[in-house]
């Protein structure tokens, strides 16, 4: 697993990151959400909401390159088609990792 995956499984165990496109948006609306991360695989249909949704509200997000089973695996939960990061610090290491 890469240093972005292994990150989001410290996020995970800080409790810093919700995993469901419900919860994700409800971070969004509330003001907790740092970065939203997108799963490659997902439909077009969430793309376009929860990018849509993070834009209105000025979050940060980001199609990653990650499937919807790469995202699980790291998060030890189901599949999920996106992740709220809902905290700045993990939000900005998991950026800087992608980034390198």
């Amino acid at each position: 697993m890469d240093k972005a995956l292994n990150l989001i499984g410290l996020m995970r165990k800080a409790n810093r990151i919700s995993l469901t496109e419900e919860k994700c948006r409800e971070d969004i609306k509330a003001g907790r959400s740092a970065l939203v991360i997108i799963a490659s695989d997902c439909s077009d249909a969430v793309k376009e909401k929860i990018s849509g949704l993070a834009a209105k509200y000025d979050v940060k997000y980001l199609i990653s390159n990650y499937t919807k089973l790469d995202l699980a695996s790291a998060a030890g939960s189901g599949l999920c088609s996106v992740a709220s990061v809902n905290d700045r610090g993990f939000s900005e290491a998991f950026l800087k990792i992608i980034e390198a």
